[in-house]
């Protein structure tokens, strides 16, 4: 029995806990890139600060339940799944400081997960509209962005390294590093808002309004696989739900207006269309490069227009607008591609080009600073990715620079100059190489980026691009930790759905019956995506991973 001290001593703990936790989650989706906090070797952004700092007063308020909160098997699989990371970092062959940096970063979603098992009841009763907002502020976002509002550039190049634009079309960042990255946080809240919408007597209206807007942001980042993760979360909701009429009707509701709003979005943007068709209908992304000269000549810097013959021999109309043109600059030395950059504006199709058709485009293209070999590689792109990413080959032009403008001959390289062929069934085969050089611990913990070039054998094997992941969380697993790391992760995953499973079972309370169902909802959003994009390595989503563990490892009713 608790004396009147230890009541106050609680209360003081439980306000603690509900001062620093929701503001967390609202503010998940938004970590700046600038500025960061330095010490010991390693830069923390203002996201992660904070994460520390709910992490440290969480703990510190739920000392007591913390020994029990450890015997919870959700929670133990993580561990264990950082402990995986941790082992290859220190078995790593290459890259074993980066490995170790990243293996920390795990242990951090572990402890956040340990963290959230123990938080207060009412602080998860807040986990869900605090999650609503922060993805709702997304959404406009996205929406503000796809519709081309330019003044909100200085804000999202905060967050943003780069964008992904080509000519007029252009995906939502949304105040995350990829349009992926910001697609996955928005599941994340559609099922919170579905959850939601089953604690209020307003049911109907709340998830149907709360969906309209987070669908419309989900459709602006054009991810495939946010879009697939959003469906299968709701309908994982409905079905949790099933039985239980005011959480079955919001969420039925909410998966009704996604498909809704997906439709409407698809007529209105015939872009959009082009870009959830899947990788493997490669037939549409057919084309003949036909370079009025193979072999140029140019002084350094000079301007000069060249033209270069198209035939569309896919089955895709190229329509202006959607399809575009781009030149690209390769260095050569001495024999391999191994330097690329864009020089150019990228050329619109003047018409529709239909399956068969050809015609000349022209291009003002800059030649580099430096003497030397160079390839000047055009490119078609659906104005979202490449048509090399469909196994098209891109035309290319051997370039000699030089002052006195001497003609060269036709030169050979090695390697391919670019991306093409680097889809996501070249990444996977990539990670399954990787896998079985070494099954037990992998290459390293997030090793896969630093060594993809060398397994694929892409140009000189250096790493050019260090963000390019195996766009699978599983088998990168398997490639980065090997079996114990891929065992941990799955085992973590069945486990949280397990316990969310037994939170639901009756007699519940309605936040049990809510917060069971978005956990599952959650999982499976997380699986979905995951088999086609890597989520982890990034703060908000790993931070998630440890939410949703936690979740599933509270005690549910009576924890009061």
């Amino acid at each position: 029995m608790l004396s009147s001290d230890g009541h106050s001593d609680r209360r003081k703990d439980e306000a603690a806990s509900l001062l620093f936790l929701p503001l967390l989650l609202f503010c998940l989706p938004f970590e700046p890139r600038r500025p960061t906090l330095g010490t010991l070797g390693l830069e923390f952004t203002l996201l992660e600060i904070l994460a520390g700092a709910t992490m440290a007063v969480s703990l510190w308020c739920g000392r007591r339940r913390v020994g029990e909160a450890l015997q919870r098997l959700p929670v133990l699989l993580l561990f264990a799944y950082a402990a995986a990371h941790l082992l290859s970092a220190a078995l790593a062959p290459t890259h074993a400081g980066a490995a170790a940096k990243f293996a920390m970063r795990m242990a951090a979603a572990a402890l956040f997960g340990l963290a959230v098992a123990v938080w207060p009841r009412e602080a998860q009763r807040r986990a869900l509209p605090a999650l609503a907002a922060g993805a709702g502020l997304v959404a406009l976002l996205c929406i503000l962005e796809g519709a081309g509002v330019r003044s909100l550039d200085p804000f999202l190049n905060l967050f943003r390294p780069y964008a992904l634009r080509i000519g007029e079309v252009r995906r939502s960042f949304g105040a995350s590093e990829n349009p992926n990255l910001a697609a996955a946080l928005l599941v994340y809240g559609l099922v919170a808002v579905t959850a939601l919408a089953g604690l209020g007597r307003r049911t109907l209206p709340i998830a149907c309004a709360g969906t309209a807007l987070l669908s419309t942001g989900l459709l602006f980042t054009q991810s495939r696989g946010g879009l697939g993760a959003a469906l299968v979360a709701l309908a994982a909701v409905s079905l949790s739900l099933r039985g239980r009429s005011r959480g079955a009707a919001g969420a039925l509701a909410a998966l009704g207006v996604l498909l809704g709003v997906t439709a409407v979005f698809a007529a209105l943007s015939p872009s959009f269309g082009l870009r959830v068709s899947t990788e493997a209908t490669a037939s549409r992304y057919g084309v003949r490069y036909e370079p009025e000269q193979e072999v140029l000549a140019l002084a350094p810097g000079e301007e000069r227009t060249i033209r270069v013959r198209v035939t569309n021999t896919g089955r895709q109309t190229w329509r202006p607008g959607q399809v575009f043109l781009a030149p690209f600059w390769y260095e050569v030395q001495p024999r391999l591609a191994v330097t690329w950059e864009s020089r150019a504006r990228p050329i619109p199709m003047p018409r529709d080009v239909t399956s068969g058709e050809s015609l000349w485009l022209e291009g003002r293209v800059v030649a580099p600073r430096g003497e030397g070999r160079y390839l000047l590689v055009w490119e078609l792109s659906d104005g979202t990715s490449p048509f090399s990413l469909h196994g098209v080959d891109p035309g290319i032009v051997a370039v000699w620079v030089n002052g006195d403008r001497r003609r060269g001959e036709a030169f050979t390289f090695a390697g391919r100059p670019g991306v093409w062929g680097r889809g996501r069934l070249e990444l996977w085969q990539l990670a399954l190489a990787m896998w079985r050089d070494r099954p037990l611990t992998g290459v390293g913990s997030d090793n896969f980026r630093l060594l993809n070039a060398r397994y694929g054998g892409w140009v000189d094997g250096r790493v050019r691009d260090a963000s390019i992941r195996a766009h699978n969380a599983f088998l990168e697993a398997a490639a980065t930790t090997g079996a114990l790391g891929l065992l941990a992760l799955l085992a973590t995953l069945l486990a949280a759905a397990r316990a969310a499973r037994h939170r639901l079972r009756a007699p519940a309370e309605a936040l049990d019956v809510a917060l069971g169902a978005a956990t599952v909802g959650w999982l499976a959003g997380i699986v979905v995506q995951s088999m086609v994009d890597v989520l982890l390595p990034f703060t908000a989503h790993y931070l998630f991973l440890g939410f949703v563990v936690g979740v599933a490892s509270s005690r549910g009713r009576e924890a009061t």
